[in-house]
């Protein structure tokens, strides 16, 4: 999805969202009130989850590199661990908040997102499963041709 053509076009990228946009107007045409009303939902709790693995990343990955590559830090954050951790804490409170809301629509917002990432882990998954078969097998077929 991220290589660029001669031209620098991410072009599988930019066709794949195309394909999904299209497919989601479709939907939207064949039932406009579940479908849209699923998106809007859904959309809400998904930007915290983007908030919360910015966050876990950067506690996990900034002791990482600290470690092993201590001139990546171009720009050091200040506050760090604290500020990732409070954020992080503050994020959970709030998803925590919206499972026990009394709003039964925040709730059903929480919950589409939880099914919307939890889509999105298991095309990852997926994704990351098949990508390592692949490259074993071109590393053998390599060897083969060797």
């Amino acid at each position: 999805m991220h290589r660029v053509n001669s031209r620098g076009v991410p072009a599988a990228g930019v066709l794949s969202c195309t394909v999904v946009g299209y497919g989601c107007v479709v939907l939207s045409a064949l039932s406009p009130d579940t479908v849209f009303l699923f998106l809007i939902n859904s959309s809400g709790a998904v930007f915290l989850f983007v908030y919360l693995m910015i966050c876990l990343s950067q506690l996990v990955l900034r002791r990482r590199w600290e470690r092993e590559e201590p001139e990546v830090f171009q720009i050091r954050m200040w506050a760090y661990p604290v500020l990732p951790l409070l954020v992080t804490g503050a994020i959970v409170a709030v998803l925590v908040a919206m499972a026990f809301s009394s709003d039964a629509g925040t709730r059903t917002s929480l919950y589409q997102s939880l099914l919307a990432w939890g889509a999105f882990l298991a095309i990852f998954g997926l994704r990351s499963t098949f990508g390592r078969r692949r490259a074993a097998v071109l590393d053998a077929s390599r060897r083969v041709k060797n």
